[in-house]
């Protein structure tokens, strides 16, 4: 596989994973309850909301890595052991 593709993929994943941190952060407000902003201090908010945008970046970035670089393992797409013999 060619090199500049893989950064370039690695590249994507980690601006789509920026990108996913930013919305996690301006639709925060919306899944915290009314209540939490009477109860709890602004320093308490600030720490859930950065916990959810940490959370969706490092799951974005690990969904991305995982289906960007290859496998190390898996043999190329090679004719091995190609027979036509039927099984006996």
């Amino acid at each position: 596989m060619n090199t500049t593709l893989v950064y370039f993929s690695l590249g994507l994943s980690v601006v789509s994973a920026i990108a996913a941190a930013i919305i996690a952060w301006k639709v925060a407000n919306f899944f915290l309850a009314r209540r939490e902003f009477y109860v709890k201090s602004p320093y308490e908010i600030l720490m859930k909301k950065l916990g959810w945008c940490i959370f969706w970046f490092l799951f974005t970035l690990t969904i991305g890595i995982k289906i960007v670089t290859p496998d190390k393992d898996k043999t190329p797409n090679t004719k091995t052991e190609c027979t036509n013999d039927k099984h006996k």
